[in-house]
């Protein structure tokens, strides 16, 4: 296979060779999901984490220092709106305050 040919699409999927490359060379598309739910109680809470933390893709499950009613959530090709509507489900409110990139290497 030629360069041109992968250049012009040649039967390459981009999506995959780019993730396939990142983990290679053990960089990763870290995401940081903040979304507002109340934890008013401790139950609430560990719910909350335990149906962020089985997501596809996160690496890491918080609950924001300033306001105790942000779960902040740090993955990998994480689904946000996919997340923020099973804790809409199972504890009725949830809002998603934001998605960002965040850089850094993976740590396998």
């Amino acid at each position: 296979m030629t360069t041109a040919s992968v250049a012009e699409g040649g039967g390459v999927d981009a999506a995959r060779l780019r993730k396939h490359l990142r983990r290679k060379l053990n960089y990763a598309d870290l995401q940081r999901i903040v979304i507002e739910v109340p934890l008013i109680s401790d139950k609430r809470r560990s719910k909350a984490m335990e149906i962020a933390a089985v997501a596809k893709g996160v690496k890491s499950v918080a609950i924001q220092k300033e306001d105790a009613d942000q779960l902040v959530i740090i993955g990998e090709g994480v689904d946000a709106a996919k997340v923020t509507k099973r804790l809409r489900r199972k504890l009725k409110y949830a809002d998603l305050v934001s998605v960002e990139q965040v850089e850094g290497t993976a740590e396998n």
